[in-house]
């Protein structure tokens, strides 16, 4: 029977520890997602080479630190092409445009994958015109700079640059048709959105969701619908989109259908609890948008943000449950707004003065912005007729 030794067992055992294990360990840790453990690693070495700086270095870098990624690679006693490569990728990352020039300008010897990253930095930085500059003049590209290319110009809104460059591309994988797909949807662009679908050999998700948000924004609700339905794989994001659809035109039954289905075959997230309470608040479905609040804590684990305790306040309000509201109101764990206050003075109107009135009264005296002058005054009407006699 052969026993399973764990890495740093193993490593601990060892008599005497070379810089091989030590590099080694601290990869390991950083593949197995331990960054803490990979730091303690490294700082712990009794020596290191270029490759160990490289693979704290890399650490840095996929765990997004990218102020100690640099401030390591200024100490570093040697660099090769891995280390400048490794920071100019995180310094593109962080839009530290910048310093990824000094960098890249800097370095004796570039490769594809250095070229890459200083033009994935001006794309992420809006740097059109250097990036082109530098594009045009790599003296060899492949399909992740053509694409780095694409996504700035798309990215900006500059539609004819982006189709021209996706038309000339040597060859067109499926990040570039994503990427030409939702610039088009994003501008409003729907035909040519389609036309770009039609042409994808085999989408993906983000394909699909993609054209389905498009049509959504549109209020191409039935054909947002066919999509839906056609979608061969759903996720969160084309479930909420379609229950977004729903509620936001009032559509209670078609809502809550999707919202079962959601539980069924996924766990619904915050922003779906807040669009089934929406959808129960202006349906008038007190009762079962109460059920949804409490089965958003108690059977998902998702804490209640301020927005669905405006919600609720809302619901409860158009239901008629002025006590309960008036509650909510009170011990919710954060600070009422304007938007509270009003949700509850426009159901109450029995004529009786309450605290929770007249401090909705002091609320509005005290925090109602100039700038909300006409919403402000339908506010202050729903108070004054709260409060008189």
């Amino acid at each position: 029977m052969v026993t399973w030794i764990k890495p740093q067992e193993m490593f601990h055992s060892m008599p005497e520890l070379s810089l091989l294990a030590w590099t080694a360990m601290l990869s390991a840790f950083t593949a197995k997602g331990h960054f803490a453990s990979a730091k303690k690693t490294f700082d712990s070495m009794p020596e290191r080479s270029f490759v160990s700086y490289n693979a704290m270095l890399a650490s840095f870098v996929k765990f997004r630190k990218y102020d100690s990624a640099l401030n390591l690679f200024q100490v570093m006693p040697e660099r090769n092409l891995i280390s400048s490569t490794t920071i100019l990728t995180a310094l593109a990352n962080g839009k530290h445009l910048e310093k990824a020039k000094e960098v890249f300008d800097g370095m004796e010897e570039r490769d594809i994958v250095s070229w890459n990253a200083m033009l994935t930095a001006y794309a992420l930085c809006s740097g059109l015109e250097e990036g082109r500059i530098l594009f045009d003049g790599m003296p060899k590209r492949n399909l992740i700079s053509w694409n780095a290319m694409l996504t700035a110009y798309a990215q900006s809104g500059h539609l004819e640059e982006s189709k021209f460059l996706f038309d000339t591309m040597p060859f067109q994988d499926l990040v570039a048709s994503n990427t030409m797909l939702a610039a088009y949807a994003d501008n409003g662009e729907l035909e040519k959105a389609k036309s770009i679908f039609d042409d994808i050999q085999s989408g993906d998700k983000f394909s699909w969701t993609t054209l389905l948000v498009a049509n959504v924004n549109r209020g191409e609700l039935e054909q947002a619908n066919a999509i839906f339905v056609m979608t061969p794989e759903h996720d969160i994001v084309s479930w909420t989109t379609m229950l977004g659809a729903y509620a936001n035109l009032g559509r209670f039954q078609e809502a809550i259908e999707i919202f079962s289905m959601i539980k069924l075959v996924d766990s619904p997230d915050a922003p779906c609890f807040l669009l089934v309470l929406l959808v129960c608040s202006h349906a008038g479905k007190a009762s079962i948008g109460r059920g949804y609040f409490f089965s958003m804590r108690v059977d998902y684990g998702i804490k209640s943000t301020k927005e669905h305790f405006s919600c609720m306040v809302d619901l409860l309000g158009r239901g008629g449950s002025l006590g309960d509201a008036r509650d909510l109101i009170s011990s919710m764990p954060y600070v009422p707004e304007s938007l509270d206050y009003r949700s509850f003075l426009r159901s109450q109107r029995d004529g009786t003065t309450t605290p929770i009135q007249r401090e909705a009264r002091d609320q509005f005296r005290v925090d109602l912005d100039v700038r909300e002058c006409d919403e402000s005054s339908s506010s202050y009407v729903l108070l004054s007729s709260s409060l008189l006699p």
